[in-house]
């Protein structure tokens, strides 16, 4: 029998054919570009890939149809996950909650929602980019993409005239969500949690640090987990958490939530309807010894996910840091690679980006050219031994197309 992925995050697939295998099903991957999981693909000969316009519904129903014996439907990214909605009702398959998801994926509903029970000090403004703001601003402001992802589109504006200057960025950028939401900046440390929930029941799976650019821009530079928080302050957070994503109504998927330590409280930034992004599923993996990816596979049936009733005993620290250019141009590779051996933590680089990909912006994710992993005894020590290991590391940029 056949589980269906509708395209994937770009680490991750071989643990979730692994994950299909443990339940005698059959990985497929739809994909418009196979490209983007090149690292994954050539590690893992048993995913069948079928070439399709992943944001045609009509193609994607097509493709679906000549599968045999499709019996769920995978989405683990946001830029899928409101068209696969379509497709859990067209085919009959076991899907998330349609009225969260779509709550989720607009920041700006998503903000008042919270606010107005109760879960956030501030409500949002819709704004169009093309039109005058006609209302009073309290400065700074936090102007983002009304359903952005990647930490791409997300702005600072400390006054009037940087406010101008966003939208006039925003005028010139490809907006997900076609238009902004602005909201309070919020002053506090950054993390996220990682959570599993079915029918309203939420487990936290990890608590994870945060390292961030400077501003204005707000690049992710690293991650760790799991932070180890005080018994009293861990309650805290996996009871607001519950309560979070019971007021959304999000009561089945994983979630990667990222919310921020302030002096008055937990404030939520985003909810992602997925696992986190670049190697969080893999480290969690790694940290319990468990495929947390047979969870996936398991509510793809329709079935209650094991790992709900698992019992989860951490046995390291993983951490990760996102290598970037330093500067425009043509990718050309990474030096320095040879040496991480020599590094505590077992240190290993993760591609994200071919030889030639141009590199147009410095500001987020999009000059990302892969994840350098390292694991220690807990996870701030993995987080040094990630850090110093990325000190050996260059990367390459040409002027010139490669």
């Amino acid at each position: 029998m056949t589980i269906i992925a509708l395209e994937a995050l770009t680490f991750g697939l071989n643990r979730l054919a692994d994950a299909a295998r443990s339940r005698s099903e059959e990985l497929i991957l739809l994909t418009r570009d196979r490209s983007v999981y090149a690292y994954e693909l050539s590690r893992q000969g048993d995913v069948k890939v079928v070439d399709v316009d992943t944001f045609d519904p009509a193609a994607l129903k097509k493709a679906i149809v000549h599968l045999a014996g499709a019996r769920g439907l995978i989405n683990s990214t946001d830029t899928w996950s409101v068209l696969s909605l379509d497709l859990f009702d067209h085919f009959g398959f076991p899907g998330q909650p349609a009225d969260s998801i779509r709550l989720v994926r607009d920041k700006f509903s998503l903000r008042n929602v919270l606010h107005d029970n109760g879960l956030s000090s501030a409500r949002a403004v819709r704004i169009d980019p093309r039109a005058t703001i006609g209302h009073e601003v309290v400065y700074p402001v936090i102007v983002k993409d009304l359903a952005g992802t990647g930490s791409q589109n997300v702005w600072l504006a400390r006054n009037a005239a940087e406010l101008d200057d966003v939208l006039g960025q925003a005028r010139n950028a490809n907006l997900r969500g076609g238009a902004l939401t602005m909201e309070p900046y919020f002053a506090g440390t950054l993390f996220s949690v990682e959570a599993l929930t079915w029918e309203g029941e939420t487990k936290v799976l990890a608590v994870s640090s945060r390292i961030m650019s400077h501003e204005p821009d707000f690049r992710e530079e690293a991650v760790s987990l799991p932070v180890h928080l005080p018994p009293e302050l861990h309650e805290s957070v996996s009871g607001w958490i519950d309560l979070v994503l019971r007021t959304v109504g999000y009561t089945r998927g994983f979630s990667h939530t990222e919310f921020m330590f302030t002096k008055n409280g937990f404030e939520v930034i985003e909810i992602n309807p997925r696992l986190g992004g670049g190697q969080i599923g893999e480290a969690l993996c790694d940290i319990y010894g468990k495929n947390v990816y047979e969870a996936f596979i398991d509510m793809a049936l329709g079935q209650r996910p094991q790992l709900l009733d698992e019992k989860l005993n951490s046995r390291k620290g993983v951490a990760m840091s996102l290598v970037y250019a330093q500067s425009k141009g043509y990718y050309d590779d990474v030096t320095g690679t040879h040496a991480l051996q020599a590094y505590p933590g077992d240190p290993v680089l993760f591609p994200t980006a071919a030889r030639g990909k141009l590199i147009d912006s410095l500001a987020d994710q999009r000059a990302c050219v892969g994840f350098l992993m390292a694991s220690g005894q807990t996870s701030e020590i993995a987080l040094q031994n990630v850090l110093a290991a990325q000190n050996r590391l260059q990367v390459r940029v040409s002027p010139e197309r490669i």
